[in-house]
């Protein structure tokens, strides 16, 4: 968090309103958990390919059932969301101005907020699996040492909506899961 707000404070101070007033001349978009296809370039995926993976070896073996968290909540967002809303941003003229800062920051997370369990449940229901069966509810507040990070971030789109309108779309989350899995 500290290191996000660094750079916007930095992007404000280097690239905010001009000398005498005017819209904001750049923008943040703070981006959730994305997700999406492996990366073209590594091959690698993230969260959702190791959850996919460790779910998938779970099926009939209930020894390896997957512990998520029930009480952490984030957004979820397709990357190819974020990519259209970036280029909607950076299409426009002029950034709208709402006068609430140097720099507009816009959220970009998913249409709801999930737990982690309830994302490995959706990841379930498009792979055809019984999340009764793969997955065990785990709580982050229970977990000794756990990182410092509130338990719920789910973020509010609501700005970026009203902002750019008709280019902010939304991608169901389970056609970004069947996409970003390669499930036809």
């Amino acid at each position: 968090g500290r290191s996000k707000l660094a750079f916007e404070a930095l992007l404000a101070e280097r690239r905010g309103r001009p000398a005498g007033g005017g819209p904001p001349r750049a923008a943040v978009l703070r981006a959730s958990n994305m997700i999406g296809p492996p990366s073209p370039a590594t091959g690698e995926g993230r969260f959702l390919q190791w959850l996919d993976g460790v779910l998938a070896c779970a099926v009939g073996d209930t020894a390896r059932q997957v512990g998520l968290y029930g009480d952490e909540v984030r957004s979820f967002v397709y990357v190819v969301d974020v990519a259209r809303w970036a280029l909607a941003m950076a299409s426009v003229e002029h950034l709208p101005d709402r006068g609430d800062g140097e720099v507009s920051v816009y959220n970009a997370g998913g249409a709801e907020a999930l737990s982690r369990i309830e994302f490995g449940r959706r990841v379930c229901a498009v792979r055809g699996i019984d999340p009764e069966k793969v997955i065990r509810e785990e709580k982050r507040a229970d977990v000794i040492g756990a990182y410092p990070s509130p338990l719920d971030i789910g973020m509010d789109i609501a700005k970026i909506v009203r902002d750019f309108g008709d280019t902010v779309r939304v991608t169901p989350m389970e056609v970004a899961l069947k996409n970003s899995l390669g499930i036809q």
